[in-house]
């Protein structure tokens, strides 16, 4: 397994911070400096899903069947929920907030 780089650790600007899935294998890379764009992206996104209309959420509880069955899956409002919590924790640490 590759060594994961905490923000704290890293100096460069256009460091990479590594992103692994939740057993530590790598997935990708995102340049630090480009955690301004990946926050923009995701408070847009939230703000979509919030104010999305009935039939974005039927479409969307139709995909969940058919890709995971029924009752299985992650709900629209727990994606919304994780967007929000994924864009404040990037304002945090392109503010210096933690690593």
């Amino acid at each position: 397994m590759k060594e994961i780089v905490c923000l704290a650790h890293l100096k460069d600007p256009d460091a990479l911070g590594h992103v692994t899935d939740a057993f530590g294998e790598p997935m990708g890379a995102i340049y630090l400096h480009d955690l301004t764009d990946w926050a923009w992206v995701a408070e847009r996104v939230e703000w979509w899903l919030t104010n999305s209309s009935a039939a974005t959420r039927a479409d969307y509880d139709a995909f969940l069947v058919d890709r995971f069955g029924p009752c299985d899956g992650p709900r629209l409002d727990d994606i919304v929920w994780m967007l929000g919590a994924m864009s404040v924790r990037m304002r945090a640490l392109i503010n210096g907030v933690g690593s």
